[in-house]
């Protein structure tokens, strides 16, 4: 098994019939998808349920958030909310990102309240983030300042 083959069964079942077939496929053994998961350094318990091995290795293989936290951070709201929206992710990848950019969220919200609090927590953060260097490369500015006067 390789991503390849993920990929394929994901566009020709989605997402919820790639994990379905693979949970339940009798071909691909739990230990198979746990051999698989560790190639994708994916972290796995001993005791985890196929099912669940199936769901972590087509959310890793079918990531469709290719931006960082910090790219989106440049964006604003609405670019944000394009962006994301643009990519068919589901609830359960912003909620990754969400948790990535450690932003608590809560479990039951919906994909659109989803986009909407990403969008402004993430564009706030790039906010608060671009007025700190800013001002910290003011501050540097104002010491270099005073130094040359010293001198």
């Amino acid at each position: 098994m390789n991503a390849g083959d993920v990929e394929a069964l994901v566009s020709l079942v989605g997402r919820m019939g790639a994990i379905q077939a693979l949970a339940c496929s009798e071909i691909v053994k739990a230990d198979d998808l746990r051999r698989f998961a560790r190639t994708l350094d994916i972290p796995i318990a001993s005791k985890m349920p196929k099912k669940e091995l199936a769901r972590q290795i087509v959310r890793r293989v079918d990531r469709r958030i290719e931006k960082s936290v910090a790219e989106l951070q440049a964006l604003d709201r609405k670019q944000i909310i394009r962006y994301l929206d643009s990519t068919g992710c589901d609830a359960d990848e912003l909620r990754d990102l969400l948790e990535h950019a450690r932003l608590p969220v809560q479990a039951r919200m919906s994909r659109s309240e989803l986009l909407n609090f990403a969008a402004i927590e993430i564009s706030s953060l790039g906010m608060f983030e671009r007025l700190a260097t800013e001002r910290a490369v003011g501050v540097r500015d104002v010491a270099a300042d005073k130094q040359i006067t010293r001198n």
